[in-house]
């Protein structure tokens, strides 16, 4: 294994996000043919779907092995993300929220654009 890959590796664990966790994250919605919506700097709960089940008390809406970042607005409303990846990190991965729209979510690490 090169040097390169190992590195890569390890930030990835350090730098990540696990099950409950609070964190601020950047998160932009696809529009389509490539382009993303404005980035928005936000307050977001990472969990598991077993975690989001037993709390919403819904078995049914999500799969117990995937994570989930729960991103709440200032409105009251919240947006849950079925992510692709187990962790966030400040490489941005992509996810699917409950009405079929693509969002790109990775660690705030000071710009979010």
């Amino acid at each position: 294994m090169n040097r390169a890959a190992i590195v890569c590796g390890l930030l990835l664990v350090v730098g990540s996000a696990h099950a409950s966790d609070r964190m601020e994250v950047c998160a932009k919605m696809r529009e389509g043919y490539g382009r993303t919506s404005p980035g928005y700097q936000v307050n977001a709960i990472v969990t598991t779907g077993q975690e989001l089940a037993a709390k919403t008390n819904d078995y049914t809406d999500y799969r117990i092995y995937a994570t989930y970042v729960v991103i709440f607005w200032a409105s009251g409303q919240a947006t849950v993300i079925e992510m692709q990846f187990p962790y966030i990190t400040a490489i941005p991965s992509q996810g699917m929220d409950q009405e079929g729209r693509t969002w790109e979510v990775g660690q705030f690490t000071g710009i979010c654009i």
